[in-house]
């Protein structure tokens, strides 16, 4: 219990502190480790403190100071020692206090607003204030200056100047207030003496790398500079002033010498300011240069760097100095090489690409060197020029002084006499030439890219083997030498060369370090010894295997396969006198190729794939190139086969073969260049185009066509041609692909125009004729005007394309296209109209009731659709109003728009004679189709109730239902009035009347109406002979007889295409039919669609 007293009390404090969260709370004192650690603390006697703190988000309990901290934390500490925490002591045992995670700025900042004008004050007890303030305050100067040190700045410790101020009061604690100041004062001259004294060479400024970088050199420059620039800012603060005013007016002697130093500062503020400007020059080539990865990149900025750097060398105080020039000259080799070392990567002796990334190093590190020698020959020059113009001065001059200034050549007498010999005296030192050679190219200054310039060429070297014997190993696994001994002997010989490259790997890790060049010196020493004795044996091997070659042939292929290692100096001093009889081959086939040209020089070749001339030339280039060939190898397998007299004899041959193959080369091309303006000049004079039978069709010959074959084979790539420089012009100015192309684009523009002519109707001819004869005169002028080297032939094209394909084309498609699209609109209503009569004969008969409704939801679709398609009619009309741009008013228009309605017209009166046919055939057919069942659609209830009979529905509209004679109208006119569908395109009353005048659609009306009026009259039972049809509209009472008998009668009597149900109602029984039905001549589907009856049928 007591325990968790002293728990909850810690626990209070911390919750006031640092506000944590419940869970965070819960987990502090919940967690055994910090549970442990405070009581811990609480009843160990030797601990003395303890922190909480928050650290990654948890809430921790330790005893330990933290390393870090996330915001402030608390600290529990006990007042005295040895003293064992209770619930009655922890009030007065126990102190605590907050901190921030800025420890030093925190404990600054308690120091001099807390601590300080607490214990500064006077108190009673002799308790000696003036020494605690003294303290205090060098305390306070410790962490300021550690401070800026942490931060890498110079931070002047300053006084509290309050309570120094509230001390200077009392006149006997004046002189330890002066005191304080005074030792403030010299802790700012030896911190301001520290940093103006702090130089690159110093451990400061160079032990940040190795081997320092310029940007090393200029990132120090600009932090000196800060730092002064940040030590100016802070004396001008108002604390320092106001320091330094009162050390003045007390007359310290400290005051008046922290003057100089203020001048001192102010000199290297400037001196900082002008090397920083300096150094700024060369900065933008530090950065291409770090930059960079291509090799002539890097190489073109040599160049312009050097010259910067000498006249950085030549106007620069600091840095004409021979110790600054070095130490920046070493900076920028340094970078050169760390820069070539980054292009080589992870140099590996097996990796093939190595020996092209180790030439681009040595490549960038040579061209440096070389523009380094460069500037400095004219360093030289200046300084030598500089030096001796000076000591001549000294020895004509006797108490004159003479300024010879860095930036002019003339010399400037600035004063004479003793009288102005201090003046003259610092301007001579200001302006004195200090003989400053630039370093040798031995110079220790370039140590490391001298070093490493020969490390990279044995590193080459060992590539360069490494990869000539990987290729002797792999012609070896292929049998590439012929033999299976001289294999196995070659694979022992690699496999030697495989364990010395191991044994070297093993002694050197990085063959680029040039820290460890005493392992790698040796290793290679051993390494290439061991590679000599290799080439030796392989030497003898490859002289064996030649002696024992059949033909030359065989002799080269296996000096081919071992390419690389028969280069070498030692293999071919061994194969000499083997490889001396190979030039008797040569000077054979250089005879037998000479035969060949005399025999075959005047005959043509044929090759129907190329121009004639450009087929001869290749014919004498192929062969230039088969001796061209066997010399090439033979002076690169074995160069030496062509000394003595035998060798110069095959290489005069050689060059006698040449020059007569070039020449006839240069005869062929001559003869075709003589004619070449008769030929080009008269074919690309002709015009543009031809007219035959009112068509145009492009003028492109085909002896135009060999002209152009002929000039774009010889200006090909694939075979260079040296033409003269006339011809080359001419032919520069004549474009193969864009005549080429020219020829395309007319092509296709006559084309499409004369298509566009033959297959336009004369009513859209109308509409588009201003743009026809308009696209018809330009391109007349390509017939009359323009030639193929017209040079105004682009503008004729442009504008020939336009008109055709705009103006024409565009509009003649767009035409086509939207009455293509009105004619599908149109075919559809009678295609949805036929397909809506072919129903299914599975669900006939149809009752007229049901037939009724079926009809009326076809009819709502077909006007539907018909509504829409008036609408798209009417779009596609004005799309083409709007692109022949014409006026509506104008005849070329209304007739168009007459064509069009008249098409429309034949549409509906297909669709409603398609309807009319249908219900027309469906009365009069007997079968849809062959096989068949029901052949009636429509059926008529008969009904017997006892000796009553009853139709349904009516024949006659005497009764109030709708009679059969009514249904046939009313879908008849339903038919005649889909006229009201169009009424957006103003044909209603014109529509009307030509179906009105139709006589297809009134006869076929007529005769429906017939045949219903016909069947309904002849609806009349034989039991009642003398009774009018209208009585049979009300129920007939007929006699006794059988279902049988009067459904015979019946049957007799009627004899309607419709199918009769005859339904017999007895009290208590269900009704019963009987379909009766009278049989039609049968009739096919396409007799059905295709019938029209007359008035005979």
């Amino acid at each position: 219990m007591e325990s968790d007293e002293r728990l909850r009390w810690i626990e209070l404090h911390v919750t006031t502190s640092l506000k944590p969260k419940v869970d965070d709370l819960k987990l502090l004192f919940g967690s055994e480790k910090s549970r442990a650690t405070l009581l811990e603390f609480l009843t160990n006697e030797d601990k003395k403190i303890v922190y909480v703190f928050y650290h990654n988000g948890v809430l921790n309990a330790n005893q330990d100071a933290p390393l870090k901290v996330d915001g402030k934390f608390i600290v529990f500490f006990k007042i005295q020692s040895a003293v064992k925490i209770t619930r009655e002591n922890i009030n007065h045992q126990l102190y605590y206090m907050e901190w921030s995670e800025d420890f030093l700025q925190h404990f600054e900042d308690v120091t001099r607003n807390v601590f300080l004008p607490i214990l500064s004050v006077e108190q009673p007890g002799g308790l000696s204030c003036d020494r605690l303030m003294d303290l205090l305050h060098k305390i306070l100067s410790s962490s300021t200056i550690m401070s800026g040190k942490l931060q890498s700045m110079v931070n002047l410790p300053i006084p509290n100047i309050e309570v120094l101020s509230s001390a200077g009061h009392f006149h006997h604690r004046q002189q330890a207030v002066t005191h304080i100041l005074e030792t403030t004062l010299i802790g700012w001259i030896k911190q301001i003496k520290n940093a103006l004294n702090d130089k690159p060479n110093t451990p400061m400024g160079s032990k940040a790398n190795h081997f320092p970088m310029p940007k090393t050199e200029v990132q120090f420059w600009h932090k000196h500079l800060s730092t002064i620039q940040s030590i100016n800012e802070q004396l001008c603060s108002p604390q320092i002033v106001s320091v330094l005013t009162t050390l003045e007016d007390r007359n310290s002697t400290y005051a008046h010498s922290f003057h100089n130093i203020k001048r001192d500062l102010a000199k290297a503020e400037h001196e900082t300011m002008t090397i920083v400007r300096f150094l700024g020059t060369l900065e933008p080539y530090f950065t291409l240069i770090e930059n960079g990865y291509k090799l002539h990149e890097l190489i073109q900025v040599f160049s312009p760097m050097m010259h910067t750097l000498l006249l950085m060398w030549t106007y620069s105080k600091y840095y004409h100095g021979p110790d600054q020039i070095n130490r920046l000259l070493q900076m920028i080799a340094n970078l050169v090489v760390f820069k070539a070392r980054e292009i080589v990567g992870e140099a590996f002796i097996d990796d093939p690409e190595s020996q092209g990334f180790l030439r681009q190093s040595l490549k960038i590190c040579a061209a440096f060197r070389g523009t380094y020698l460069d500037t400095k020959d004219k360093a030289d020059e200046i300084n030598t020029f500089k030096v001796e113009e000076q000591a001549e001065l000294n020895e004509e001059q006797v108490g004159v002084t003479w300024h010879s200034s860095v930036y002019k050549n003339a010399r400037t007498q600035r004063g004479a006499g003793l009288f102005n010999k201090t003046r003259n005296e610092h301007e001579y030192e200001e302006n004195f030439w200090e003989d400053s050679p630039w370093p040798a190219r031995n110079s220790p200054v370039f140590d490391v890219l001298n070093k490493y310039m020969e490390r990279c060429n044995d590193v080459l070297e060992l590539v360069e083997v490494s990869q000539q014997f990987k290729k002797i190993k792999f012609a070896s696994n292929l049998d590439g030498a012929g033999e299976p001994s001289l294999n196995s002997q070659i694979v022992d010989i690699v496999n030697d060369f495989d364990d010395a490259l191991a044994q070297f790997n093993c002694s050197v890790k990085n063959v680029l370090d040039l820290d460890k060049g005493l392992p790698f010196e040796s290793a290679f020493f051993n390494f290439h010894s061991k590679v000599r004795d290799l080439e030796s044996q392989f030497g003898m091997l490859v002289a064996g295997s030649l002696k024992e070659g059949w033909d030359i042939k065989a002799k080269l292929r296996l000096l081919d396969v071992f390419e690389g290692i028969t280069t070498r100096d030692l293999i071919q001093t061994v194969l000499h006198d083997i490889l001396s009889t190979f030039i008797e081959h040569v000077e054979k086939e250089l005879q037998s190729t000479k035969q060949l040209f005399d025999q075959k020089m005047n005959k043509k070749t044929s090759h129907q794939h190329l121009s004639p001339v450009t087929n001869q030339i290749l014919w004498l280039r192929s062969l230039s190139g088969r001796i061209e060939e066997l010399y090439y190898k033979m002076t690169k397998v074995a160069p030496m086969c062509f000394d003595g007299e035998r060798g110069w004899r095959a290489k005069d041959l050689y060059k006698d073969l040449c020059r007569k193959i070039k020449f006839t080369e240069e005869q062929t091309l001559a003869a075709w260049l003589k004619n070449f303006d008769h030929e080009v000049i008269e074919n690309l004079n002709q015009p543009l185009l031809r007219l035959d039978d009112g068509l145009f069709h492009v003028n492109f010959d085909e002896k135009l066509k060999i002209v152009l074959r002929e000039i774009r084979d010889m200006t090909s790539h694939d075979i260079p041609m040296k033409l003269p420089h006339d011809v080359t012009q001419k032919i520069e100015n004549i474009d193969i692909l864009k005549l080429q192309a020219v020829n395309t684009r007319l092509s296709a523009a006559t084309s499409q125009f004369n298509i566009m002519e033959q297959n336009l109707l004369d009513i859209e001819r109308n509409l588009v004729n201003h743009n026809i004869d308009r696209a018809r005169k330009i391109l007349t002028e390509g017939v009359t005007t323009y030639t193929w080297n017209d040079v105004h032939m682009d503008d004729f094209i442009q504008e020939a394309i336009h008109v055709v394909y705009t103006d024409n084309i565009k509009i003649v498609d767009t035409i086509k296209e939207n009455y293509e699209r009105i004619c599908q609109i149109v075919n559809s209503w009678a295609e949805s109209t036929f397909q809506y009569t072919m129903m299914d004969e599975s669900h006939w008969p149809f009752t007229f009731e049901d037939y009724d409704a079926r009809q009326k939801s076809i009819m709502e679709d077909i006007h539907r659709k018909m509504k829409t398609g008036c609408k798209k009619i009417v779009q596609h009309l004005q799309a083409i109003y709007e692109v022949v741009k014409i006026s509506r008013t104008t005849p070329q228009w209304v007739a168009y728009k007459e064509f069009v309605n008249t098409k429309v017209i034949n549409g509906l009166r297909d669709s409603i004679l398609i309807s009319l046919r249908y219900i027309y055939n469906s009365l009069v057919a007997q079968e849809l189709q062959a096989g068949s069942g029901n052949t009636q659609f429509l059926q008529v209830d008969v009904s017997l109730v006892g000796s009553i009979v009853y139709f349904k529905p009516p024949v006659d509209g005497s009764l109030a239902e709708v009679s059969m004679i009514e249904y046939f109208d009313s879908w008849l006119s339903a038919i005649l009035t889909r006229t009201d569908s169009l009424k957006e395109l103003d044909l209603v009353e014109e529509l009307k009347s030509c179906i009105i005048e139709d006589q297809d659609i009134q006869h076929l009306c007529e005769q429906t109406k017939a045949i219903v009026a016909d069947t309904a009259s002849e609806c009349k039972p034989s039991m009642v002979p003398k009774k009018p049809l209208s009585t049979f509209s009300q129920p007939v009472v007929l006699p006794s007889a059988t279902k049988s008998q009067i459904s015979q009668r019946l049957l007799a009597q009627v004899s309607c295409g419709f199918l009769l149900s005859i339904k017999r109602k007895s009290k208590g029984k269900k009704r019963s039919y009987v379909h009766m039905s009278r049989n039609m001549p049968t009739k096919t589907p396409e007799e059905i669609e295709n019938f029209r009856p007359d008035k005979k049928t």
